[in-house]
């Protein structure tokens, strides 16, 4: 049973891997190829609305996998997607600055160092979570 468990994350982080790169080579042969006939926000809203639909497509085959609704499983997908795109950036950027004020004050760097400001970029995946969260909140209100 602990050898299915390890397998189950081995191959969790593999397919996590394997969607990152797939989705890195797809934008930039996107871009690649319409970069110079359509304006960048036309392109970040095109590769959002594919993500969009990836993710909501992998939502309804996980609820009909597992026989979830469809709305628990739109909820579990936003606090998630909430948490990757809102987290990762605010703890990076605290991170960096903690050792910049280390450097500067453990090792007398120079007092020019700048501190980084939280700032959430405005991606495809972003944009993509930030619509599939309107959405799950929109039908928990109709649900109610």
């Amino acid at each position: 049973m602990l050898l299915w468990a390890f397998a189950n994350i081995f191959i969790g982080i593999s397919c996590i891997v394997l969607v990152s790169k797939l989705w890195e080579r797809a934008e930039v042969w996107i871009s690649g190829k319409y970069g110079g006939r359509y304006h960048p926000a036309i392109l970040v809203l095109f590769l959002s609305f594919i993500l969009l639909v990836a993710i909501i497509f992998c939502d309804l085959l996980i609820a009909y996998t597992f026989h979830y609704t469809i709305l628990n499983t739109l909820f579990v997908t936003s606090f998630f997607l909430m948490i990757i795109n809102i987290f990762g950036p605010y703890y990076s950027s605290h991170m960096i600055n903690e050792e910049r004020i280390f450097m500067r004050y453990a090792f007398k760097f120079s007092k020019d160092e700048t501190i980084k400001v939280f700032q959430l970029p405005i991606t495809p995946f972003f944009l993509a979570s930030v619509v599939v969260i309107m959405i799950t909140a929109i039908l928990t209100m109709e649900a109610m």
